[in-house]
C-alpha cells in the first residue's frame, strides 16, 4: 500500500446543500497550513482539538502540529470547503504493524458550528471512506467517547458496527469517559 501523501488535493464526492451552497470534499495539501490554522483557531476549545493544543498555545505550536500532520505519509485529513474556507474535517492514519496495513484508524470529526445541521458530516465520512477504499484499505476503526450519541449516529448510520468499549478510555478535563469502539468494512 503507498502512503497518503499522493492523494494530496483529491477531489472526492462533494454535494450542494438544501440552501444552495457547494460544498467540495478533498484530501488537504501542504498549501492548506493557513486554512486549517484558521479552521483549527475556531475549532479550540471543543472535542476533538482540546486535546490538541488550546488558545494558550503559540502559533509556531499550532502551525508545526499541522505541517507534520499534513507531511506525514501515515495520515491526511479529509476536509470540507466552502466558500474557499475549511469548515470541517476528520482525520484518517494508516498503521506501520505488520499484518495490519489493511486497517485505517479514523480520527476527529469536527464542523464550525455555523455549519451544522446541513449535512456536512455525512459528506467528510462519505469521503473519507472512499479515499480508504481508494487506498486499498479493507477495514476502518474508529473510537468515540461515550455520551457523544450524534458521533455514534452519524457512523452507525454510515454503516460502522459497535465492537466494543474501553472503560476509561478517555480522560477529559479530569473525568473519565469509556470510549466506544467501532468498524466497517470496505
Amino acid at each position: 500500500m503507498n502512503g497518503l501523501n499522493q492523494y494530496d488535493g483529491k477531489t472526492l464526492p462533494g454535494y450542494t446543500t438544501p440552501d444552495g451552497e457547494e460544498i467540495v470534499i478533498r484530501v488537504v495539501t501542504r498549501s492548506d497550513v493557513s486554512k486549517l490554522y484558521t479552521f483549527y483557531n475556531k475549532m479550540i476549545g471543543t472535542a476533538p482539538f482540546s486535546r490538541y493544543f488550546n488558545q494558550s498555545d503559540s502559533e509556531e505550536k499550532k502551525k508545526k502540529w499541522i505541517n507534520d500532520y499534513i507531511e506525514s505519509d501515515y495520515q491526511t485529513l479529509v476536509v470540507a470547503e466552502a466558500k474557499n474556507e475549511i469548515i470541517g474535517s476528520i482525520g484518517l492514519e494508516l498503521t506501520d504493524v505488520p499484518g495490519a496495513s489493511h486497517v485505517g484508524t479514523l480520527r476527529g470529526i469536527s464542523v464550525i458550528e455555523a455549519w451544522k445541521g446541513k449535512d456536512i458530516s455525512r459528506h467528510i465520512v462519505a469521503g473519507v471512506l472512499s479515499l480508504a477504499k481508494i487506498v486499498g484499505l479493507e477495514l476502518i476503526i474508529l473510537s468515540i467517547r461515550s455520551g457523544n450519541n450524534l458521533a455514534i449516529s452519524l457512523f452507525i448510520s454510515a454503516g460502522f458496527t459497535e465492537y466494543g468499549s474501553l472503560p476509561q478510555g478517555r480522560k477529559i478535563d479530569g473525568k473519565y469517559y469509556d470510549s466506544i469502539m467501532l468498524f466497517k468494512k470496505l
